[in-house]
């Protein structure tokens, strides 16, 4: 009797647990205009294809379902056609990679019960320009936003706990030439005075505890 309630119950988690991938047209539904909506059943999105290959032409907007847990490890990377992503609360978790260098992408808004973002899931997103990370956000990991070179706006929750190294390297708003944040001076008072009064957050005094190595010119 213990065996076959294990096995119900691994059944029925697998039943709910549902991977899907936007090689896989029956896990999506595109409209007339070319917005991609993943399926309700989806609780993970699984690891894209190297170079976006599979991914529908034309599309260049992604909504994300209800119920959704993960956005897996390099799930949409290099899909630089994708402008949008409509990201459904609850979202654990954004993996690492996930939109690596999705060049198209504009802004960010992450839900209310994400916990991670993972190393380099917005790497590279070049035309990325305003990132709103929500309350309950517990970890950034490294390199997350670096080479976002046209991020002009981050808005950071309270209660953050770590941010990897390199997380916002290369936006304009951090570059050496944005005075009083000078080349291996994040963390002088009047950098930390400049951020605190800026964004309203203490979460990014702490984030440059490092020398900056690069110009991102």
């Amino acid at each position: 009797m213990r065996l076959l309630i294990l096995l119900l119950a691994i059944v029925i988690g697998n039943a709910r647990a549902r991977e899907c991938k936007y090689n896989n047209p029956a896990d999506y539904d595109i409209d007339n205009n070319n917005v991609l909506t993943f399926k309700n059943e989806c609780t993970r999105i699984g690891t894209g294809n190297w170079n976006c290959n599979g991914f529908p032409s034309g599309v260049t907007s992604v909504v994300l379902p209800e119920g959704l847990q993960k956005v897996g490890w390099a799930a949409f990377e290099r899909c630089s056609n994708l402008e949008s992503v409509t990201f459904p609360e609850g979202l654990q978790e954004v993996g690492s990679g996930a939109f690596y260098w999705c060049s198209s992408l504009t802004s960010v808004t992450l839900p209310e019960g994400l916990t991670q973002v993972g190393s380099n899931a917005f790497r590279g997103c070049s035309n990325l320009e305003s990132v709103t990370l929500p309350e309950g956000l517990q970890q950034v990991g490294y390199g997350a936003f670096r080479d976002c070179s046209s991020l002009t706006s981050v808005t950071f929750p309270e209660g953050l706990q770590y941010v990897g190294e390199g997380a916002f390297e290369c936006p304009i708003l951090f570059t050496p030439s944005s005075n009083p944040c000078t080349e291996g001076n994040y963390n002088s008072d009047a950098c930390k005075n400049k951020i605190a009064e800026e964004y309203s957050q203490t979460q990014f005094i702490d984030l440059y505890n490092r020398n900056y190595t690069s110009t991102c010119s």
